[in-house]
């Protein structure tokens, strides 16, 4: 009896994680689908992946970099923009009215639109993408199911 509470409140208190995350894949599916962008944004807020090392020795690959879209920018910031068909991590070095000029790793520079920027680097997560790509997956309602169909039967043999 003791162990199978001991399960149960495990399987409990993982639902209720799973649920938060759940809740936010929901989210991001539905605002990809209905604005038709590859950056979810709540509350100007949105996470990126880094997909290669092409800035700064803090910004590694793999890691989860949070975004605050902001209405201007200024000189240092660490941005995320979109250069042609991929998203790059960049220093602002200068700006004027109508574009923004950075720097990445290999000091390649680039002229920016302000409509190109998906958002300041605020907080960098050191290895937390695989974590929150699981967690944030369409997989992870089916997990929850099962989750949810485990404690159901830990319940039933708990009465019997």
């Amino acid at each position: 009896m003791k162990k199978t509470n001991i399960i149960k409140n495990i399987i409990l208190f993982l639902m209720i994680i799973i649920i938060f995350f759940t809740i936010i894949a929901l989210y991001n599916l539905g605002y990809k689908s209905f604005f038709k962008s590859d950056y979810p944004y709540f509350l100007n807020y949105s996470t990126h992946t880094v997909i290669e090392e092409n800035y700064l020795p803090e910004y590694k690959l793999n890691n989860t970099v949070i975004l605050k879209k902001e209405s201007f920018y200024s000189e240092n910031d660490i941005i995320v923009f979109k250069n042609n068909s991929t998203y790059k991590l960049a220093k602002i070095k200068d700006y004027d009215s109508l574009k923004y000029y950075a720097i990445d790793k290999n000091d390649n520079f680039y002229y920016i639109n302000e409509s190109n920027i998906i958002g300041k680097a605020i907080i960098n997560l050191h290895g937390f993408s695989l974590i929150y790509t699981l967690f944030t997956s369409q997989y992870i309602i089916l997990f929850m199911i099962i989750l949810t169909g485990l404690y159901f039967l830990l319940t039933i043999y708990e009465k019997k």
